[in-house]
């Protein structure tokens, strides 16, 4: 049987850190209101020669004398009073101040006191590294990956004692992994894998913590996860029914989720659209391209696109078209049929013409002109008008002048630049 067991005297346990401040408590209260503490002296075990001593015989507790052996904790250690219960606090904790102590109290009236403490000393770890599937040390920051690949952390742990426990958080969730696994050699290794990331793993910080103590934070190393993301979407935020040539247009392509960057494309017919200005501007995940352009009547019928892409994943592209149903004036050209020589008309002579339209919408009416005269139907004087084309049959030299043809739609009437008929 121990001496401590033998007279009841309990064991407090106190925890340290390597190298931070710790108190050994002894209660210096007499049992008795008349009575005062004299003297209180600290030994190592069972060691007969005491390490510190606070004598008070005969003096005021201001006045008290210190002592502390230069050979155990010297001017580290410093008796606290005024604390409840009175300690003795040690400074810069050394591995070799572990062990069991005895604090023992001598009161003027009293019997001797004594208290055991038992003192564990913790060493935290002493470094912390992140490494990838490769075996790369990762500072900061991991990627970037894509969707559906493989996230592989593994924290090595070096030092501690006792062995700590290491453990990897998203945010402040910890992570179910196969747990810290000792390597040997004061190594501890905990392996984080998650199969097929999706793009909610964007900027996630995981964290890995090792700790083997309450009374220091753990240490810890983060790393954030850089992706390389394709767009989910490219839409068009306005699809124009029809479209006023020559009047000015803005058209908004919205592209979301292509990260780090966005490439918008304006396509038409399968070629870059290059009329126009484009502005872009960028809020939280999603990229807008303001297209501002006046379209042309041969923009008429074509298809305006705008592809959004990731511009390092150029294999992958979202796109969103408009149908573009210019509405303009007809353009009109007249010629003499393409079955006739201009240069050998002659008298008794079948001459024809024909007027080329394109108008959107379509023409309502055509008509004709001959030296700025209007040309109406006359089957009898052999004055033909067919849809697009005027026939004149059995030529005379009075038919010889400037011809036009006329077109008109809703956006307007356009008259042709004039042909001339010679008879000869």
């Amino acid at each position: 049987m121990t001496w401590w067991s033998k007279y009841g005297i309990s064991t407090t346990t106190v925890e340290a850190v390597l190298g931070r401040t710790t108190s050994l408590p002894c209660d210096i209260t007499p049992d008795e209101a008349n009575d005062r503490v004299y003297m209180v002296l600290w030994f190592r075990e069972s060691a007969g020669k005491p390490l510190y001593s606070y004598d008070v015989r005969g003096r005021q507790y201001a006045k008290a004398l210190y002592w502390s052996d230069g050979a155990a904790f010297g001017p580290r250690a410093y008796f606290v009073t005024v604390s409840k219960p009175a300690a003795l606090t040690v400074e810069n904790i050394q591995l070799d101040d572990e062990g069991v102590y005895r604090c023992r109290v001598d009161f003027q009236n009293s019997p001797t006191r004594n208290h055991r403490i038992n003192l564990t000393v913790t060493v935290p770890p002493h470094q912390i590294l992140v490494y990838d599937a490769s075996g790369r040390d990762v500072a900061g920051a991991i990627g970037p990956l894509q969707e559906d690949e493989n996230l592989i952390l593994t924290c090595e742990v070096r030092g501690g004692r006792p062995e700590p426990t290491v453990t990897w958080l998203n945010g402040d969730e910890v992570m179910q992994t196969g747990g810290g696994v000792s390597m040997g050699r004061h190594v501890t290794v905990n392996r984080l894998e998650i199969h097929k990331i999706t793009r909610a793993a964007l900027n996630n910080t995981y964290k890995c913590q090792a700790s083997n103590t309450n009374l220091v934070p753990p240490a810890e190393r983060s790393v954030r996860v850089e992706m390389l993301l394709k767009p989910v979407s490219a839409s068009l935020s306005f699809k124009p029914k029809q479209l006023i040539a020559d009047q000015e247009y803005s058209l908004s392509c919205d592209v979301e989720g292509s990260v780090p960057d966005t490439e918008i494309r304006w396509m038409q017919n399968n070629r870059v659209f290059s009329k126009g200005t484009n502005k872009i501007l960028t809020n939280s995940s999603v990229v807008t391209s303001i297209l501002t352009f006046r379209p042309k009547p041969d923009d008429d019928g074509t298809i305006l696109k705008c592809e959004g892409s990731n511009p390092r994943l150029q294999s992958f592209v979202l796109e969103d078209s408009v149908i573009m149903n210019v509405m303009y004036p007809p353009q009109v050209t007249l010629k003499l049929g393409s079955t006739l020589n201009a240069e050998d008309i002659k008298e008794g002579d079948d001459v024809y013409f024909e007027c080329h339209i394109k108008a959107n919408p379509r023409e309502h009416r055509i008509t004709w002109s001959h030296d700025g005269l209007p040309v109406t139907q006359n089957v009898t004087s052999g004055v033909i008008i067919s849809t697009r084309s005027l026939v004149l049959q059995r030529v005379g030299r009075y038919h010889s002048g400037m011809y036009a043809c006329s077109a008109a739609n809703d956006r307007g009437e356009t008259q042709s630049e004039p042909t001339e008929l010679k008879i000869h």
